[in-house]
C-alpha cells in the first residue's frame, strides 16, 4: 500500500514538474527569422578584450539601427546598404557617448548624451548627462530637459512630448519625473508582502552615501530598485521594473526576483501585474496598447527568453528562447530585433529581426 502511495505521488509530482516545464517553454515553433549582416565597421572580430553587444532599435517598420555609445548605423529598408546616422559632436567635451537610442512620436530621436570633461556638481559625477532629441533630416539638436540627469539610464518620453520618466544605473536606481525645466524623484510608494518603498527614499540614501568618505567600498542597499520605464502610445499608463527584495540587503546586485508594475501618471496609482520575474530587461509596449515585451532571465520554473505579456488574458507567452541583451519593436508591432549573447559574458553574439505578426494573442 505505501508503495502504490509513493508512486502516486512521485507521478503526481512529475506531473506538475512537467506542466511548469510546458508552460516555460510555450514557444511560438515558426516564427520567421533572419539574421542581420552587421556594418563592416561593427561587424564581430576576434579582440583580446570583450566588446559590448550592440544596441538595436528601429526609425520605421522597416529601418532597423544598431550601433553602439559612439556610432550608429541604420538600413533604410531590409537588406539595404547601411548608411551612418552622423551624431552630432560637441567641442566642449573630451568625449561624448549616446546612450538609448529611441524614436520619439515626432520622428527625431531621442539620445542621453553623456559629456566627459564637464563636472556636474550638482549629482557629484566628473562628467554630465543630458536628454536630447536629434533630427537626423536637419542635423538639429535640442535639449529636451533643461537640467542634467543623475546619471546615464533609461527613459521613456511621453507621446505629447511633454513629460517623461527616467532611471538611472546604479545601486540607487529609481525612478524621477522628467520636465523641460526639472528633474525629480517620483512620490510613490510600492508595497508587496511585508516591505514597502517610497521611491525618493533612494535619492536621500545615495546623497548620504556620496556625503560619507567611510562608505566607499561598502555600498548598503537598504532600499529598492526600479528600471526600464515605458509610457504606452495612448499616454494613460507607464509600467517598469520594480523589486523590492534588495530591501536590506548588503550585496549591491543580488540576483532577486522582479515584478512589473502598472502606474497610472495622473493619479500615481500602481498595480502590479506580473510578479517574481528572474533578472529581466527591457520593457515594451505594443503599438495598440494590448502587449507588453519583455526579456527574462534564466530560472528554475521559465525559460530564459523574449516574452509577451497579454493585458486581455492576464498571461506571458514566451517568444523567442535564448539569452538576449537588447531588444527593440519596429513601430508598426510587426518585428522584433534582438541581440542574442551566445556566452556568459555577451563576447559573441548576434541580431536578429523576428517577424512576430503570427503570435497567438
Amino acid at each position: 500500500m505505501q508503495r502504490n502511495k509513493n508512486k502516486l505521488f512521485f507521478g503526481i509530482f512529475v506531473c506538475i514538474i512537467a506542466a511548469f516545464l510546458a508552460f516555460g517553454r510555450a514557444n511560438p515553433a515558426s516564427l520567421p527569422t533572419r539574421q542581420v549582416i552587421l556594418p563592416p565597421p561593427l561587424a564581430p572580430r576576434k579582440t583580446s578584450g570583450v566588446e559590448p553587444p550592440y544596441s538595436v532599435g528601429w526609425l520605421g517598420p522597416h529601418q532597423l539601427v544598431v550601433g553602439t555609445i559612439q556610432q550608429y548605423w541604420y538600413q533604410a529598408q531590409s537588406d539595404a546598404p547601411w548608411q551612418p546616422i552622423p551624431l552630432p559632436t560637441d567641442s566642449s567635451c573630451l568625449s561624448v557617448h549616446y546612450y538609448q537610442f529611441t524614436l520619439l512620436s515626432d520622428g527625431r530621436i531621442g539620445l542621453l548624451k553623456e559629456c566627459t570633461g564637464k563636472p556636474d556638481r550638482r549629482w557629484g559625477h566628473d562628467f554630465t548627462v543630458t536628454l536630447v532629441a536629434y533630427d537626423q533630416h536637419t542635423h538639429q539638436v535640442a535639449q529636451l530637459v533643461d537640467q542634467t540627469l543623475p546619471d546615464a539610464g533609461e527613459f521613456t518620453w511621453n507621446p505629447i512630448q511633454k513629460r517623461g520618466v527616467f532611471t538611472p544605473v546604479g545601486i540607487y536606481s529609481t525612478l524621477y519625473w522628467l520636465t523641460p525645466d526639472r528633474v525629480e524623484p517620483m512620490p510613490i510608494t510600492l508595497r508587496k508582502g511585508g516591505r514597502s518603498w517610497y521611491l525618493p527614499d533612494s535619492v536621500t540614501e545615495l546623497l548620504r552615501y556620496q556625503a560619507d568618505p567611510k562608505a566607499v567600498g561598502s555600498m548598503p542597499l537598504p532600499v529598492g530598485l526600479a528600471r526600464d520605464p515605458a509610457w504606452s502610445p495612448s499616454g494613460d499608463r507607464l509600467v517598469f521594473w520594480a523589486t523590492l527584495e534588495t530591501i536590506g540587503q548588503n550585496d549591491p546586485f543580488p540576483v532577486v526576483p522582479w515584478d512589473i508594475y502598472l502606474l497610472d501618471p495622473t493619479t500615481l496609482t500602481v498595480e502590479r501585474i506580473v510578479n517574481q520575474i528572474r533578472d529581466p530587461t527591457y520593457l515594451l509596449w505594443s503599438p495598440d496598447g494590448q502587449a507588453l515585451i519583455y526579456i527574462s532571465g534564466r530560472d528554475w520554473w521559465t525559460t530564459q527568453g523574449i516574452w509577451r505579456y497579454s493585458f486581455a488574458q492576464h498571461r506571458s507567452i514566451l517568444v523567442q528562447a535564448g539569452h538576449f541583451s537588447n531588444l527593440a519593436l519596429s513601430p508598426d508591432g510587426n518585428m522584433l530585433a534582438a541581440t542574442q549573447c551566445f556566452d556568459a559574458t555577451c563576447a559573441q553574439f548576434a541580431v536578429w529581426t523576428y517577424d512576430i505578426r503570427g503570435l497567438v494573442q
